[in-house]
């Protein structure tokens, strides 16, 4: 939808319910009319429209899907990871909800079943960068630094811009006591974006502690 894609989000909403309006079950029109509420931070009615494309088809993995990333943007990460399971019954394949449920675990700080659900994204697609990024912060809460630096590896040998995982690796080098190689890191970081304040602070840290 053309207004949808230009971001005129309530000409879309318009649009959608017209559909709607015309055809009382039109499954499509709910998931879409939901996103463009959801766009325009309107969870309530986003969820209303989702809940409403699962009633009209109990099937759609889509509909639990786009439910589940409105309960996780207003903190229900519970109730989020229900719909992800869900979504993902009903297709097994659907790399994004593993990933999605992952950031789930990892905000209700169960780092192992957020590992778990990377490593099945990773699985499904092994060029997933920001799974691996993401399992790194988790291993890494979990004090598995070699691991952490693995995945952090991972993710930069993928996407050698991704200012954030050299980032993040820089600061496991650092807790490492490995100053020179999180210098590096920072360094790198800071040439992808130059407006990274935490790259900054951290690698003035990495000097400090060179003493």
């Amino acid at each position: 939808n053309r207004d949808y894609d230009d971001e005129n989000y309530n000409s879309a909403v318009a649009n959608y319910s017209k559909a709607i309006e015309l055809n009382p079950n039109y499954e499509n029109a709910y998931n879409n009319r939901g996103n463009s509420y959801k766009a325009l931070g309107n969870y309530q009615q986003a969820i209303s429209d989702h809940t409403k494309a699962i009633e009209i088809n109990p099937q759609d993995s889509l509909a639990y899907y786009n439910r589940a990333n409105e309960y996780s943007d207003l903190g229900d990460n519970e109730i989020a990871i229900d719909d992800y399971n869900r979504s993902i019954e009903l297709n097994p394949t659907y790399a994004n909800a593993y990933y999605n449920r992952g950031i789930a675990y990892y905000n209700l700080g169960d780092m192992q079943a957020a590992i778990e659900s990377y490593t099945k994204v990773l699985e499904l697609d092994s060029y997933y960068v920001s799974a691996y990024n993401n399992r790194g912060n988790c291993y890494y809460n979990l004090d598995e630094y070699d691991l952490a630096i693995e995945d952090y590896t991972g993710a930069v040998n993928i996407n050698p811009n991704h200012a954030l995982a050299f980032c993040n690796r820089g600061n496991t080098y650092r807790l490492l006591k490995e100053y020179d190689l999180a210098i590096q890191d920072y360094n790198r970081a800071l040439s992808i974006n130059p407006g990274y304040a935490d790259a900054y602070n951290n690698r003035g840290v990495a000097y400090e502690n060179l003493g």
